[in-house]
């Protein structure tokens, strides 16, 4: 494991930037190091060392400014993202924390929320490194947190099969969401903040007023479990990949099924491209797939990964998709001619990389 907080390893460097760059990959390891990587060339910039378990979440600040990442050494971490140097350690969690979010306004007020295997959500300050509110109610994990983008409700997915919402200032429990029959696995709200949608191993994915809690439709049609979700800028569609290999479009008014993409694999992670006309999805059997985001056709094949896709994600330009596995490694592809350019592993990671994120340029 890497043993300094701030100087590259041997073969990492500083690089140029070319003009238009599209910004700075992080990746985040079951080795528990954070590395950064151009994704012009793929070289590696940086280690920011260490967590002491696997990284399993992080976060980039609006303005680049810091990375923020949870792990299972029970820890949420916040580090400068030009000195590469450890700036809090939050401690409180007594479990793996499995998710996080910034809450809205981080210029101004820096929060965030993470959740965890110890049943609880936490709400930080990060400008002193202080727990706010413990979001305690969930008799399971807490797999999966959102906040509303005006802050007023916080989010979160459960495997005691219940979704809850918060207050986003006091953490107060507003409503529990009880509708599902197994366990939830990740969540989104919509642009608006009006409803939440969760999904869940009981095949289906719902739809929540984040105001009073009341479910406002069911959208059936899997017959695998929901793992990941998406909603389109505009809030008209909802987006959910499954184990059952499809990746369904939904009308986020009238909850019916417009289109579906069929993949020969059990779909893991989905993402959206940031002009909402594509869909990258990243697959059990090691590859990542472009869909078109109004019928589900599928647009183009990313192969090269030798293990499980763990995680996609586009970066804010449009211009790099990236693709992170359990075979240890990220890939960047050009978004315009799908075209790989280069699969990051020189000095790398020696574990499966299990979040990914683009730090704005």
């Amino acid at each position: 494991m890497p043993n300094s907080q701030s100087q590259p390893e041997s073969g990492y460097r500083k690089e140029a930037r070319t003009s238009g760059y599209p910004g700075d990959l992080v990746t985040g390891s079951w080795d528990g190091s954070i590395r950064m990587w151009s994704t012009d060339t793929g070289a590696g910039l940086a280690i920011l060392c260490c967590h002491e378990a696997d990284v399993e979440c992080m976060a980039v600040t609006p303005d680049g400014a810091q990375i923020v990442t949870g792990s299972w050494d029970e820890t949420v971490r916040i580090w400068d993202a030009s000195t590469h140097a450890q700036i809090a350690v939050l401690k409180g969690h007594s479990s793996i924390v499995h998710d996080l979010k910034l809450m809205p306004n981080w210029a101004t007020e820096p929060r965030i929320v993470s959740g965890s295997e110890d049943k609880t959500a936490r709400i930080w300050d990060a400008r002193n490194a202080t727990e706010i509110a413990v979001l305690a109610g969930h008799t399971e994990a807490v797999r999966d947190v959102a906040v509303t983008p005006d802050g007023s409700r916080i989010v979160t997915a459960s495997w005691d099969g219940t979704g809850r919402i918060w207050d986003g200032r006091t953490g107060a429990e507003i409503a529990v969401l009880r509708d599902h029959t197994d366990a939830l696995e990740c969540l989104a709200v919509t642009p608006d903040g009006s409803c939440a949608i969760t999904g869940s191993l009981d095949n289906t994915a719902r739809v929540w007023d984040t105001q009073t809690g009341a479910q406002v439709m069911v959208l059936y049609g899997h017959t695998g479990r929901v793992m990941d979700i998406a909603v389109s800028a505009d809030g008209s569609r909802i987006y959910t990949g499954a184990l059952d290999g499809t990746t369904r479009i939904w009308d986020a008014k009238t909850g019916a099924m417009v289109a579906m993409g069929q993949e020969p694999d059990q779909v893991m992670c989905l993402t959206l491209t940031p002009g909402g006309d594509r869909i990258v999805t990243g697959s059990f059997g090691n590859i990542a797939r472009i869909l078109d985001a109004g019928t589900g056709q599928e647009i183009a094949v990313l192969s090269g990964h030798q293990g499980i896709l763990t995680k996609v994600a586009v970066s804010p330009d449009g211009s790099r998709i990236i693709t992170g596995s359990s075979d240890g490694t990220a890939g960047i592809w050009n978004a315009a001619t799908n075209a790989l350019i280069r699969r990051c592993r020189h000095n790398g990671h020696s574990d499966p990389v299990e979040c990914v994120a683009v730090r704005p340029a």
